[in-house]
């Protein structure tokens, strides 16, 4: 979901509350940018802290968006900060998307069972040939 947020502000997905809290500048080796703190509870109680940063990379001069991602067992959560827009506003995208990490489960499940086909002996034994004659 896409919204329009400043300091302070809130949003509210599924169970979860996403409080956008700050934007703060940021430089690392190779860019500058900014970084988006977003609190996220659930139900009242602390779930996790998202930093969504805005990248601007100095050799290319190419602006990259790294998005935040809190993962559970259960539920993946994500933050992405967007443009900034006027007043202190910026444009986050948030996300909760369900179960995801039991999707890459199910694909490692059916490899293991691929693999456990392939050793199986059965398809190991070399049939007689019939003889000639």
């Amino acid at each position: 979901r896409d919204v329009r947020m400043r300091a302070g502000d809130s949003v509210t997905i599924h169970d979860y509350r996403f409080t956008f809290r700050e934007v703060r500048d940021i430089t690392g080796p190779n860019y500058r940018g900014g970084v988006a703190l977003i609190g996220v509870t659930r139900h009242g109680e602390p779930e996790a802290v998202l930093h969504a940063e805005k990248r601007l990379y100095n050799t290319s001069r190419m602006v990259m968006t790294e998005a935040a991602i809190d993962g559970g067992l259960t539920r993946d959560l994500y933050a992405a900060l967007g443009e900034e827009l006027d007043n202190g506003a910026w444009a986050v995208r948030l996300y909760y998307k369900p179960f995801v990490r039991w999707i890459w489960a199910g694909g490692l499940l059916m490899a293991l069972g691929g693999l456990l086909c392939l050793a199986d002996p059965r398809y190991r034994r070399r049939k007689p040939l019939p003889e000639a004659g």
